[in-house]
């Protein structure tokens, strides 16, 4: 069975590899590498709940507050999308036997729920909360997390 391996390298150096096999009797091995023009989830999320908290201190004001959670999200609204979106996609393929499948849908379901939050939130409060647990989650993650692919 050929093995393909995926090395995406992000530009904060971090990398993560995908695993694919797919069907006949080769038992080659390729790896590539692709270079990601974005930074990672986790790096992502430090950067987003930094920028919160400097754009926090030069207001009090909770209608200030709410004006800088909507120029905050505004730029980054599409980018966090996608990386909440590889997130629960990636708890999905790491699903295996049955404690850890259970497991797995307990965490897609609460990542599901952070994704409408931080997507959604209702204060700058709820949304520094967020990126904190999404971060804490990424850092129980493997440091290089590996997805397994089935058939190509």
């Amino acid at each position: 069975m050929p093995t393909f391996v995926t090395h995406e390298m992000y530009t904060c150096s971090h990398i993560v590899e995908t695993v694919h096999r797919g069907f006949g009797i080769d038992s080659g091995f390729r790896l590539e590498w692709i270079p990601v023009q974005s930074t990672c989830p986790l790096c992502f999320f430090k950067s987003l709940l930094d920028n919160s908290y400097e754009l926090e201190l030069e207001d009090d004001d909770d209608e200030d507050r709410r004006r800088i959670l909507k120029h905050l999200m505004h730029p980054y609204k599409q980018q966090l999308t996608k990386h909440l979106q590889v997130l629960v996609d990636n708890k999905r393929c790491a699903l295996s036997g049955i404690r850890g499948r259970y497991s797995g849908f307990k965490q897609i379901r609460m990542l599901e729920k952070l994704s409408r939050m931080a997507l959604k939130p209702k204060s700058l409060g709820e949304f520094q909360a967020t990126l904190q647990v999404l971060i804490n989650f990424q850092k129980g993650e493997p440091r290089y997390p590996t997805r397994e692919q089935g058939p190509l």
